[in-house]
């Protein structure tokens, strides 16, 4: 890499870590603080009408895709780590059954003829879905242990990982990050920072999900579709997709340090499975009202749009009791529990039940927690009432997770969002 991608990564690193890499928006202007602002000229939305663009200037430079790819991964040579097809069908089963019920950010009836004709000649695919195709090989790869990664491909996990991670970052290399409209695109770039987190790089992971959040918003999709009259495919594709980076970017930096601050109208995604959702159709879907492949994602979801919803409360100095909020998340996710979760389907839907229990159990701490120290009751997000472990779930409970989540290799998903502050830094504290 040349000496001036590398101080220009320096310099976003910098500015990154001094501004804690904020991002406001509010009413549809998006602006940084001045650390950031002086970083590059601006990037205007495209597929959004001028009037409903937001405007914004932009911290990184017109293309900065070399420097915020760099070093990410082995160095990378044609052919390095090409999967043969088999690998092909079984990484794109594994990413099926281990990663795809916890993100939904891809819908798989329209990739899969995409993964057919990759298992017979790669290069034949567009770019764009090569880049998604390497990946999902990347994700799915993620979660294989050492025994499982030697006997799918004789080699260690570690060196599959990188070589994966290689290959991705080559092909994200041949866009331009900040100028291609491409969904495909974006997911792959949402895969490849949950990789990163999940990998352990966490000062990557951070600076990734700063790029990622504003490439995003740079495409609109802080924005519902509805309000371009998109189809309800991309509508509800664009949801997921946005609340997915919305996660993963208080995965990486700490809910109580969540770098958007933002107002969006982008709405959470439906409860619909895969096959109810049809490319190019214009006809409004109706949200089933039974237990769906969504229903986890659901309910991190909801928890999320909880942790938002009351930290813009707290900052606004809303006198709504926090205790009435705790109350009604509680009851807003049982009453998603019995509508959308099947306790007998296992998967997915078993650590859907696992998460809601471990929120509803700590909600009640949090308020017995209120009630002894405040005579007023309120409750507020605040750094310094978290645990001694900083971690959102007690120990047994976390032990409870990994031990029912290892059965079903979601031991990836739990390691990632249950050891830290990931959802939610709660404590108490007096108005």
């Amino acid at each position: 890499m040349s000496t001036a991608l590398q101080s220009a990564e320096k310099l976003l690193m910098d500015n990154i870590e001094k501004a804690n890499g904020r991002i406001h928006l509010s009413n549809s202007n998006l602006s940084y603080d001045d650390s950031l602002k002086a970083m590059g000229p601006a990037i205007h939305t495209e597929g959004v009408q001028e009037s409903q663009a937001p405007d914004h200037a932009s911290p990184f430079h017109e293309d900065n895709t070399p420097f915020l790819l760099s070093h990410v991964g082995a160095s990378y040579s044609i052919g390095t780590c090409r999967p043969s097809p088999v690998h092909i069908f079984r990484l794109w089963q594994i990413y099926l059954d281990r990663v795809n019920p916890l993100t939904k950010i891809v819908h798989i009836p329209t990739l899969q003829p995409y993964v057919t004709e990759a298992a017979v000649d790669q290069d034949r695919i567009p770019q764009n879905y090569q880049c998604l195709l390497c990946a999902i090989s990347l994700m799915a790869a993620i979660t294989l242990d050492e025994r499982e990664c030697q006997e799918l491909v004789g080699m260690l996990r570690g060196i599959l990982v990188q070589e994966l991670m290689a290959r991705t970052r080559h092909a994200l290399l041949q866009f331009n990050l900040f100028e291609n409209n491409d969904m495909a695109i974006l997911q792959a770039l949402v895969l490849f920072l949950i990789s990163l987190d999940a990998h352990g790089d966490k000062q990557k992971a951070r600076m990734f999900s700063h790029a990622v959040l504003f490439i995003a918003i740079n495409m609109g999709y802080h924005q519902d579709g509805e309000l371009f009259n998109l189809t309800p495919f991309e509508t509800e594709m664009r949801r997921r997709i946005w609340w997915q980076i919305l996660l993963q970017d208080a995965n990486v930096t700490g809910m109580s340090q969540n770098i958007f601050q933002g107002n969006f109208s982008t709405k959470q995604p439906q409860n619909f499975n895969d096959v109810n959702l049809f490319p190019g159709s214009t006809r409004p879907i109706e949200p089933r009202d039974e237990p769906t492949e969504m229903g986890f994602v659901l309910i991190i979801n909801r928890v999320m749009r909880f942790v938002m919803d009351s930290r813009r409360a707290v900052t606004n100095n809303d006198k709504f009791p926090m205790i009435q909020r705790f109350l009604k998340l509680d009851q807003g996710l049982q009453e998603m529990e019995r509508r959308y979760i099947k306790a007998s389907a296992g998967g997915v839907h078993e650590l859907a039940l696992a998460f809601r229990s471990i929120v509803s159990t700590n909600i009640l701490n949090i308020l017995d927690l209120s009630k002894e120290r405040h005579e007023q009751g309120d409750v507020i997000f605040k750094a310094e009432y978290t645990t001694s472990q900083d971690t959102f779930v007690e120990s047994d409970r976390v032990g409870y997770v990994y031990t029912c989540m290892d059965k079903y290799h979601f031991t990836w998903f739990a390691r990632q969002h249950f050891q830290r502050h990931v959802l939610v830094s709660l404590g108490s504290h007096v108005h």
